[in-house]
Formats: structure tokens, C-alpha cells, sequence
């Protein structure tokens, strides 16, 4: 496997918009390794819906933590 290194160019001196990009850019390929190391093996079909609960209720409990940090500032 070659590994790529993410590069992203600013633009006009924009360093702020330049690391917003590369910031996805790197995410983006988080949620592909995390994918490929998922189906590397079979998954049970409970395990995979208590993965799949556990991480719904992850996402609930991080948007619940930002509109509660939204409605206080």
C-alpha cells in the first residue's frame, strides 16, 4: 500500500480556508480506512447492529452537547 500525503495549496495568503480543506481532506480518508478495516472480516449481524446502535447513540450524545453549547453562547 503507497501511502499519500494530503496536500492542499493556499491560496492568497487564506491560510484558514487552506486548513479547513485539508482538515476534510484527512477526514474523509479516516472514514475510508475505518470502512476497509470494518469489512476486513465478516461481521455478525448483531454485532453489527449493536456497532451500528452504539455508534448512533455517539452521534445523538455529540449533537445534543453542541445545540446545548449553541443555545448557552
Amino acid at each position: 500500500m503507497r501511502l499519500i500525503r494530503p496536500a492542499v495549496e493556499v491560496v492568497g495568503g487564506n491560510v484558514e480556508a487552506a486548513l479547513r480543506r485539508l482538515r476534510k481532506l484527512v477526514g474523509e480518508r479516516e472514514g475510508v480506512a475505518a470502512s476497509m478495516r470494518r469489512h476486513a472480516e465478516h461481521e455478525k449481524p448483531g454485532a453489527r447492529r449493536r456497532r451500528e446502535h452504539r455508534e448512533a447513540v455517539r452521534r445523538r450524545k455529540k449533537a445534543l452537547k453542541r445545540s446545548e453549547i449553541e443555545l448557552e453562547g
